[in-house]
């Protein structure tokens, strides 16, 4: 399947932005919606989610907007599996065409779970038993922060990806492509099972078919 290209063009950011200057950085940059293309029509409680991207010398920054009637998420530490009992952004990402990627989760109080994955043949291989306790990275990968709105049903994420932190010693080139994709889990206090959707075009529920991902291009 043809993946859907992901423009990521040059910004002028940092962490301590305040959130006028963070949408005025993204403001130009089109955003790529979260989706449920697995099926015909969208859940009757799917509620939108967008994601933007940008990047500068030193790391590739992610936008997320994420409409959520009910912002929840009871796991209050960092490393855990929140993903299994709250709402939680997630993005995978393979920088350097190799076997190994990264799965990068945060939940709407900031909290992070990361993971490095051997492949996707050993992801399926762990999927049923369990992955190894030596997939967890503790040291963080990423930066991040998260604004709650209730008041507007929303919350927002801003995360840095430190190339370095990756382990890539190259400068990054304009011309540049990765594979990405961005997905979601939004869990409500009135449902048992949470609504997923992704950035991906998934011809099913699994968010790991990286042939459906999108292609990250640096311009």
């Amino acid at each position: 399947m043809q993946n859907n290209v992901i423009s990521c063009p040059r910004v002028h950011l940092d962490l301590k932005a305040d959130p006028q200057q963070v949408r005025t950085a993204f403001d130009p940059i089109p955003p790529i919606p979260l989706r449920q293309a697995w099926r015909e029509e969208p859940e009757a409680e799917f509620r939108p989610a967008w994601v933007s991207c940008g990047w500068d010398d030193l790391s590739l920054w992610i936008y997320a907007v994420l409409e959520d009637d009910d912002i929840l998420n009871p796991v209050r530490e960092d490393h855990q599996p929140a993903f299994l009992q709250g709402d939680v952004f997630e993005l995978f990402l393979r920088p350097d065409g190799g076997s190994s990627y990264h799965e990068l989760h945060v939940t709407p109080h900031n909290h992070v779970f990361q993971l490095r994955i051997p492949s996707k043949e050993a992801f399926y291989q762990h999927r049923q038993s369990g992955l190894p306790s030596d997939w967890t990275i503790f040291k963080p990968l990423f930066s991040s922060r998260v604004a709650l709105e209730p008041e507007n049903r929303l919350w927002r994420v801003l995360a840095r990806i430190e190339f370095a932190k990756l382990g890539l010693i190259n400068p990054i080139q304009s011309g540049t492509e990765w594979q990405i994709s961005f997905s979601r889990y939004d869990y409500s206090q009135n449902r048992d099972q949470p609504i997923l959707s992704s950035s991906s075009d998934h011809i099913k529920v699994d968010f790991h078919r990286q042939e459906e991902w999108n292609l990250l291009k640096f311009i």
